[in-house]
């Protein structure tokens, strides 16, 4: 087995996102863009709105994580 795979073997079936992925969340608005049919995550804080702090995804790809669990 290699380190990459004993590493991910290691990893919690249920990672803390702060503390195991460094990932610090926020709170989001979702935007739909009718005419497109794609919505638009941004930041709901101004402050953190960068170049690069938004998503924009087709609406058929965004599912609540809560249905996969």
């Amino acid at each position: 087995m290699t380190d990459l795979e004993r590493t991910w073997e290691a990893v919690d079936d249920d990672p803390d996102l702060e503390r195991d992925l460094g990932y610090r969340p926020f709170d989001v608005e979702v935007v739909l863009a009718e005419q497109y049919g794609q919505l638009l995550f941004l930041p709901s804080d101004d402050a953190m709105m960068e170049e690069d702090s938004f998503v924009v995804a087709d609406e058929g790809v965004v599912v609540d994580l809560d249905d996969w669990r």
